[in-house]
């Protein structure tokens, strides 16, 4: 069944964003139709799969409309799907900066003791996730050259923020937003009555450029605190932080932010 019309034009509306990202950044039509190639075959496997049936070649090939010798060429027999997970050393980072139980008095992150059994540290790395050793976090964060140690403990030298400074971090989270986004629309669009997933936008275009600096700094402020409740809220029915007897668990609950202010090359006083 071939897309029609008004389906080709929100795909065009979807795609127009990626294709002008990617092109900045000097990647041709041979690399994306291969990327793209892969993925349709990727996907069609799961959707196969989760039907109860084998994925075969003339299967994807007729699901996707990939030609049989690059299925056969891209057709992964050993694939196994995989899930998301969620990025623990960020969340470990956000807790640190955000939770007022590991923060100063004027909000700043507390040098966290590592020495006992029972430290600082650890009861941090609890709060996200219970079934990993502090180490084991601790070894990758400095890695990553997140926190340096002090004669007092463990003191974090970068927010979770910067990582969108970071190309490979950076990239792994736009792709998780987008993945996200669009589960969220296709769910409210095919959902009976109301929406049933938060997807909404702000937006002025007309804002005066000296007032730009405050603007930016309370998105900042007013972004990190509504993360930070979402996360004392959501985190008291997480199994991994409130173990439950009896108590199905598993739900994935996302909530993702961001802002962006387009400044004019030119002035104006329209």
């Amino acid at each position: 069944m071939q897309a029609d019309e008004k389906s080709i034009h929100n795909l065009s509306k979807v795609l127009r964003p990626i294709a002008r990202y990617w092109l900045r950044r000097g990647v041709t039509l041979k690399s994306m139709v291969e990327v793209l190639k892969q993925l349709l075959v990727e996907e069609a496997q799961t959707e196969i799969a989760k039907a109860g049936k084998r994925a075969t070649i003339a299967r994807i090939n007729v699901m996707t409309g990939v030609h049989r010798k690059d299925v056969a060429r891209l057709l992964d027999p050993e694939r196994t799907e995989e899930r998301p997970t969620s990025n623990v050393s960020m969340q470990v980072m956000g807790q640190w900066e955000q939770s007022e139980q590991f923060t100063t008095q004027d909000g700043k992150p507390r040098v966290l003791s590592i020495s006992k059994e029972n430290n600082e540290f650890a009861k941090l790395v609890s709060t996200v996730n219970s079934t990993l050793k502090p180490g084991t976090i601790l070894f990758e964060l400095e890695r990553l050259g997140a926190v340096e140690r002090t004669p007092r403990g463990v003191r974090l030298v970068s927010d979770y923020q910067s990582y969108s400074k970071d190309s490979s971090r950076a990239h792994d989270l736009l792709a998780r937003n987008i993945e996200t986004l669009a589960t969220c629309s296709q769910e409210n669009i095919e959902s009976p009555g109301e929406a049933v997933n938060l997807h909404i936008r702000t937006e002025y275009d007309n804002v005066f450029k000296e007032d730009v600096p405050k603007i930016r700094k309370w998105l900042l402020e007013r972004g990190k605190k509504l993360h930070r409740e979402a996360r004392d809220f959501i985190s008291k029915f997480d199994k991994d932080v409130h173990e439950v007897p009896g108590k199905a668990a598993g739900t994935r609950v996302v909530l993702t932010a961001f802002s962006w202010i387009d400044e004019p090359e030119t002035d104006s006083d329209q």
